[in-house]
């Protein structure tokens, strides 16, 4: 993949869609090309300060660190997404751990670059300020899901989510997720038994196909019509 597609797939969901096309095309104007395999990590906690990475292809998965694990899965994130701003913003060591899950492609924004873009202005300022409130409303939505008390309607909301539905863009195979069983338990706080009785029920349904740790949405939008209702029959 070259750098002006990558920038292509950047603008067209998350965060970069909703930001005026000169800017866009200014804040990557410097980005590098970086390619990650399975397991790397873009950055770990701990680590200095370094500039911001966007997902073009690819998924990430996202540690913090609690008192019981040095690196608690707590996220994952898709196509679109950007990641490690604090660096960029407050020049703080990194507080979160970034790890490929896969073959990962994506945009990496120096220090230097992200400095270059805020050194145009206010508006700049408030561009990448506005990053992090993105985030916020994520962090949000997590919270929301984690609160659902119904456990089908729980994990279908957070396979939604997990799939990048349907704020971002749709792979090539469709709405995927690349995660076991496994992680999506801890991902919903619950038991992995759980996670299989679901998915079974709603492969029954015909809302995805799922095999060794792959899931692909088929009906994304009767998973969120169920989410939205008042009960779970």
């Amino acid at each position: 993949m070259d750098k002006d597609t990558a920038k292509q797939i950047m603008k067209s969901g998350g965060w970069l869609a909703g930001v005026p096309e000169p800017y866009a095309d200014r804040f990557m104007a410097d980005a590098l090309l970086v390619e990650f395999e399975p397991g790397q990590f873009l950055f770990r906690r701990d680590d200095p300060p370094g500039g911001l990475y966007g997902i073009v292809e690819g998924a990430v998965l996202v540690g913090i660190a609690t008192p019981t694990n040095s690196n608690q899965l707590v996220g994952y994130g898709k196509t679109c997404g950007w990641l490690g701003q604090k660096g960029s913003l407050v020049g703080v060591p990194r507080t979160m751990t970034f790890e490929a899950a896969g073959h990962l492609t994506t945009l990496h924004l120096p220090l230097s670059a992200t400095a270059k873009f805020l050194a145009g202005g206010t508006e700049e300022t408030k561009i990448l300020a506005s990053l992090s409130e993105w985030h916020y409303d994520m962090a949000v939505g997590v919270i929301a899901d984690l609160l659902i008390p119904s456990l089908e309607q729980r994990i279908a909301s957070i396979l939604l989510r997990l799939a990048n539905y349907p704020f971002g863009i749709a792979g090539p195979d469709g709405w995927t997720i690349e995660l076991s069983q496994t992680q999506i338990a801890d991902l919903s706080n619950v038991s992995r038994d759980n996670v299989n009785r679901c998915l079974t029920k709603f492969r029954g349904r015909g809302w995805l196909e799922s095999g060794y740790k792959w899931i692909r949405l088929t009906q994304p939008e009767a998973m969120r019509a169920f989410v939205s209702r008042d009960d779970d029959d």
